[in-house]
């Protein structure tokens, strides 16, 4: 049975923070809140935590989950290249709700970067996430806090009920505004392709983007 620290959104406690890094860097699972939805999260690094939130969420190893950096520094320890369209995207919704697909570079769990070893990686724009990422030192995986196929909830004391028994720490942040998914965008083809509408509106997206090259 997990414990659950209650977080002050405007005034986060160094303690909570601190408290979420130790669980993450001893390859512990958090159920915390984004700037998206509620996730469950471990270090993406390490295999067997990684292994231990798909267990919890009964989701197929197949269906991929996305990893939170810190910043451009821990985003290429991981990837491959940052292409300009990635980095075009990159100064305009990072910190944010979007999510971009790279080539993998490291060796990461195959639940993260499936049979293509491609990962999907955003910065959030969320003061306790920063925090935590800065205080562990590591990514963390991200996954949406529901039991695969089955309606997400916004309701802490329902997520209470379906994960505390599973997790090792929650942090309850209250309700979240507006939750939506994050939008994901795949940098990795020679254009980019929007492969799931979220947050971030795709005319937004597409603004942002460079012109397809027209062919000659």
């Amino acid at each position: 049975m997990g414990t659950v620290s209650t977080l002050d959104p405007v005034r986060i406690s160094s303690r909570i923070v601190d408290d979420a890094a130790a669980v993450v860097r001893k390859g512990g699972v958090l159920l915390y809140p984004t700037d998206t939805i509620y996730g469950l999260g471990c270090d993406a690094s390490n295999a067997g935590a990684v292994e231990r939130v798909f267990k919890v969420k009964r989701r197929p190893e197949k269906n991929r989950a996305l990893v939170l950096v810190s910043g451009k520094k821990m985003l290429a320890e991981l990837v491959e290249e940052i292409p300009d369209a990635a980095l075009r995207l990159m100064e305009t919704f990072w910190p944010g709700a979007l999510t971009i697909i790279f080539r993998a570079k490291v060796d990461l769990h195959a639940s993260i970067t499936g049979n293509d070893r491609k990962v999907g990686i955003r910065v959030p724009d969320n003061r306790f996430c920063l925090k935590l990422l800065n205080a562990c030192g590591v990514p963390v995986v991200s996954t949406s806090a529901n039991i695969s196929g089955r309606p997400y909830t916004e309701e802490p004391a329902t997520l209470r009920k379906l994960f505390l028994k599973d997790v090792d720490l929650m942090i309850d942040a209250g309700m979240l505004r507006g939750a939506l998914p994050s939008t994901v965008v795949d940098v990795t083809e020679s254009h980019p392709v929007i492969v799931r509408i979220g947050k971030i509106p795709n005319i937004l997206i597409e603004k942002a983007l460079p012109p397809p090259h027209s062919s000659r």
